[in-house]
């Protein structure tokens, strides 16, 4: 029997090479000039895959919220135990990038990056009530580079406040059933948005209801974990359905360098990573590769939320102060892109150490299960390096 309290330091490992798959995407495909020379296609075209690491993040989370919440559903303080310990990770460094963006609209002036677009009431309101993704649907665009990286943890928050419900309500033997009727909800929905609203294209991608099939996916296979019969049936299929779901994301590359990135994507794109990624994270669990427990990796794991949402920010910050664009067209420009990218490394590095850490400490004192008095409830809430 598994529990969220058994240690996977793969999974930081896996969170890691999440982040790591976002930080090439944004640092180099985002960077160049598609249309521009064939390096530029070429570099674009070979990083692109990387914009999926956010599925793969859904994917992570769906499975180890879900499963603290399949093993704690009885605790007597589960409701104020996990959301306690979920804003003890999730509020300093969101809420330290809301103090940053405004400091850095305060010294540039608006700008693309830094502004209070929709006034400052409804920006600012937006931010701190994890609503952003709202904002940007209804803008059809990202409002403002430095903070639109966000819409991501907006899902995850908005999918955190019914999660403890759902599970505490529903048994767990029908659980998976309600877990995947959400995910084809959100394909469905999803392809619906697309076709009735194409002018409002990326409302699909950035609304909770037509992007929690990853989250799902991962809750469906927490389940799974658990399930002794379940398990052993998922192993059995999973070399030749991860054979297949790989080829297929090859494919799937291929349709979006070559055709439209939405209709490919909001059609059949997402609903593939997420069954992409529940056999990618099954495999790691099952095989426990090597990879994944790399100093490297697991730093990136453990620095990868405040690296994720600060990495936008520096880069905007960097290439304002140089007054170029976004774009490395030049060794100037690849410098500011590089010094940008370490200066997100540090700054997270010592937001962690010196912010978030202690705080997620804090956390852990202040909850506990009622039933004995004294175990936490769920060790691994407040990190990737066990089931949190």
């Amino acid at each position: 029997m598994v529990h969220s309290e058994q240690r996977i330091p793969e999974l930081d490992g896996l969170r890691g090479t999440a982040v790591l798959m976002v930080l090439i995407w944004h640092f180099v495909g985002c960077m160049v000039d598609p249309g521009g020379s064939w390096i530029e296609a070429a570099l674009y075209s070979g990083t692109i895959f990387g914009r999926t690491g956010v599925d793969l993040f859904f994917v992570l989370s769906g499975f180890l919220i879900i499963g603290i919440l399949i093993d704690n559903r009885a605790a007597d303080n589960l409701f104020p135990s996990f959301y306690g310990r979920r804003i003890a990770r999730i509020f300093p460094a969101y809420f330290l990038l809301i103090v940053v963006y405004w400091l850095c609209y305060a010294a540039t002036g608006p700008t693309a990056a830094f502004n209070a677009a929709h006034g400052l009431l409804i920006h600012a309101g937006a931010q701190v009530l994890f609503a952003y993704n709202w904002l940007m649907a209804i803008d059809n665009g990202p409002v403002s580079r430095g903070f639109s990286v966000t819409w991501s943890v907006a899902i995850e928050e908005q999918f955190y406040l019914v999660a403890p419900l759902v599970v505490w309500l529903t048994p767990r033997s029908r659980l998976w059933k309600v877990l995947l009727g959400g995910a084809l909800f959100a394909v469905l929905s999803r392809a619906a948005m697309f076709i009735a609203l194409p002018s409002h294209a990326l409302a699909p991608y950035v609304l909770p209801f037509s992007r929690i099939d990853c989250l799902c996916a991962g809750g469906l296979l927490a389940l799974a974990w658990r399930n002794d019969v379940a398990f052993g049936y998922l192993k059995k299929i999973a070399p030749g359905a991860l054979a297949i779901l790989s080829a297929l994301a090859f494919f799937m590359v291929y349709c979006i360098v070559t055709g439209d990135l939405n209709s490919h994507m909001y059609f059949w794109g997402h609903s593939l990573l997420s069954a992409f990624y529940f056999f990618v994270l099954l495999f790691v669990l099952t095989r426990r590769p090597a990879i994944f427990r790399s100093p490297s990796l697991t730093f990136l794991g453990t620095i990868s939320y405040g690296l994720y949402l600060f990495h936008p920010l520096m880069i905007s910050l960097f290439f304002q102060a140089a007054g170029r664009p976004e774009r490395v067209a030049s060794l100037v420009d690849a410098g500011l892109a590089l010094g940008a990218l370490v200066a997100s490394i540090a700054f997270c590095a010592t937001s962690y150490f010196f912010l978030e850490k202690p705080i997620r400490r804090l956390g852990r004192r202040l909850s506990y299960d009622h039933r004995s008095g004294d175990r936490p409830l769920i060790g691994a809430i407040d990190g990737a390096a066990t089931i949190r």
